[in-house]
């Protein structure tokens, strides 16, 4: 019993995990403007796309949607409130929502 009960934590994390991975999908978020966007945006540091260079210093897009570190409330800090050397961007909610929709459907 006591084994079962240990595992609810771990049980929870992954649920709430998955419900952010795909929140910004599930609002409706447009993937191919928040492509466009990080494009504009984001290609002076990060891989992007396959096309695009970035610097060996910052995670590419790919390397974010397949690493559950980067949950959706992280992506929308850091796009809310960017740390340096992260420039301040003015971005509405529906811009990052639709970044992060970008992000993840580069899941693998």
């Amino acid at each position: 019993m006591l084994a079962k009960i240990r595992h609810i934590p771990l049980f929870l994390g992954i649920l709430v995990t998955v419900a952010m991975g795909i929140s910004a999908i599930a609002s409706g978020a447009d993937a191919d403007s928040g492509k466009q966007l990080a494009v504009k945006l984001c290609t002076n540091c990060h891989i992007v796309g396959g096309d695009q260079r970035g610097s060996d210093a910052v995670p590419s897009f790919s390397s974010m949607a397949n690493n559950a570190i980067y949950s959706d409330n992280r992506l929308r800090g850091w796009l809310f409130n960017p740390h340096p050397p992260m420039p301040a961007i003015d971005l509405s909610r529906t811009e990052v929502d639709a970044i992060i929709a970008y992000i993840r459907s580069l899941q693998r």
